[in-house]
């Protein structure tokens, strides 16, 4: 009896640590589900975005195998989605294109910085050349090893036709020039002066024809994107590079900022140096605001994942 009284008090405070270990155990169960429902719910989203943008979205490990990719991917490519999981690029592109498409991804693993605005040729199922554009970077695992590559591509195919009949079909370059989808400039090299502008990048960067010629290239374009463009006429000048592309910002009559993916090729004349450029632009706003939703998304799932319990 005595030893039993001696004892109680003993079990009274095991069974308070145990009550309190299970209601531990209990609280971190119930957050630890919370969380997996958040995290269901977020990928949800995040697919459903990634399923309804027209811009492709694509995931491959580290050889170069498709793990993950949206409908417009396939559409792109001209395979079923049965067909494309696994693909190695090999299978979609020429030995030129799949040496660049594997020194692009090199870069990117060895320097852990993303690529951005890189084009590539790929060959549909059809056979068909399909042009894109794409921005891609490194998937890392919770404790920082490379998976493999994710990326978002476009479709150019469309632009790249439209640029070179603009550079090389003269006779056709009025009417392309006029009623092409794209916005058109004819700008002077050395002082950025608008020269000829079509109907398209009037309304693009909110400016009649009228405004436009009578400004430069600087003073509708951010402030903070003006340095994108320096060096670069000179080397079109003296022939040292044929064109060049960039993503930078437009302000707009309004006050808006436009987001525009831009080309600049010089006009030549046999024996003289190049005094214009053609600026073929492209309005990449929506695009830029739906990266950003995507990188966003990702991240707090990253987070999500990394902050629960157990």
């Amino acid at each position: 009896m005595k030893e039993q009284a001696r004892t109680n008090p003993e079990l009274i405070k095991e069974n308070s640590v145990l009550a309190q270990r299970i209601r531990d155990l209990e609280q971190s169960l119930s957050e630890r589900k919370a969380a997996m429902v958040a995290l269901r719910e977020s990928e949800a989203r995040y697919n459903t975005i990634l399923m309804s943008i027209d811009d492709g979205y694509f995931e491959v490990d580290l050889a170069g195998n498709l793990t993950f990719f949206n409908d417009s991917v396939c559409r792109m490519l001209g395979y079923s989605r049965a067909e494309l999981m696994g693909m190695n690029n090999r299978q979609y592109t020429d030995k030129e294109n799949g040496q660049k498409l594997y020194r692009e991804f090199n870069t990117i693993f060895r320097t852990g910085e993303p690529s951005k605005g890189s084009t590539h040729v790929l060959i549909r199922k059809d056979g068909e050349k399909l042009y894109i554009e794409s921005s891609a970077s490194l998937i890392r695992n919770i404790y920082g090893r490379p998976m493999g590559f994710r990326g978002i591509m476009r479709n150019i195919t469309d632009r790249r036709q439209a640029e070179e009949a603009l550079l090389k079909n003269k006779e056709r370059f009025h009417v392309i020039f006029k009623q092409t989808a794209l916005g058109v400039a004819e700008i002077e090299m050395v002082t950025g002066r608008f020269l000829t502008v079509n109907r398209r990048f009037c309304e693009l960067v909110g400016r009649s024809e009228e405004e436009l010629l009578s400004t430069t290239f600087q003073a509708i374009t951010h402030p903070d994107d003006l340095h994108l463009h320096e060096g670069k006429t000179a080397l079109l000048i003296n022939g040292k590079i044929e064109h060049y592309t960039l993503d930078k910002r437009y302000i707009s009559k309004d006050g808006a900022v436009i987001w525009v993916n831009l080309k600049v090729s010089p006009i030549r004349k046999p024996g003289e140096e190049p005094g214009r450029k053609i600026v073929v632009v492209e309005d990449i706003t929506e695009r830029k605001r739906i990266e950003d939703e995507i990188w966003e998304i990702s991240f707090r799932d990253r987070l999500t994942v990394l902050s629960s319990p157990g």
